[in-house]
């Protein structure tokens, strides 16, 4: 549990920064902001498509235990940039699945990770599949209008069958009562 436990030691070495080191971090925010607007603008970009994560929809519950696939939200979330998704595809049945022998994933990458994006994938035949946009900060409007341009494009109007989807246990934890 290699990654796992370097993600642990990573979130947890954040938490109770003296003034100092919280200085030092934001300086290094601010810098790298700065030299990505650069390089954007060095390339005459109105934004950037991207994968919105490194999965279709996980399985309800999933997602506290599988942050790394929203890895792609970091960069986003650290320059304040608008963004949004825009469904393009669905998951086809031979797709369906995470198979580390048939994707060849190295041993050392076979952990609870590689687990449970596999049981995320079982039964995900159906599910829609995004993009995301991202424009710079005050360019919101650019990004809602290629995100309309690539709907207008794709054509996306196919809506998962539901009807055989087991949401007993979703209710339930819906409406639990704090602990």
């Amino acid at each position: 549990e290699y990654r796992k436990a370097s993600l642990v030691t990573s979130m947890k070495s954040t938490g109770g920064m003296n003034v100092r080191d919280y200085w030092a971090q934001t300086f290094d925010m601010t810098e790298s902001t700065s030299k990505f607007w650069t390089a954007f603008s060095e390339m005459q970009l109105d934004g950037i498509i991207m994968p919105p994560a490194a999965l279709p929809a996980t399985k309800h519950g999933m997602i506290g235990e599988m942050m790394l696939i929203i890895s792609y939200c970091s960069i986003v979330n650290m320059l304040h940039w608008p963004g949004g998704v825009v469904p393009v595809t669905t998951v086809h049945e031979d797709e369906a699945h995470y198979d580390a022998d048939k994707l060849n994933i190295p041993q050392a990458h076979r952990d609870s990770f590689t687990r449970m994006a596999a049981e995320s994938m079982e039964g995900s035949a159906g599910l829609p599949v995004g993009v995301q946009v991202i424009t710079p900060s005050w360019e919101d409007e650019k990004c809602l209008f290629i995100m309309k341009e690539i709907e207008d494009k794709i054509k996306f109007k196919v809506r998962p069958d539901l009807s055989g989807l087991d949401t007993s246990s979703m209710e339930s934890k819906l409406y639990e009562e704090p602990g």
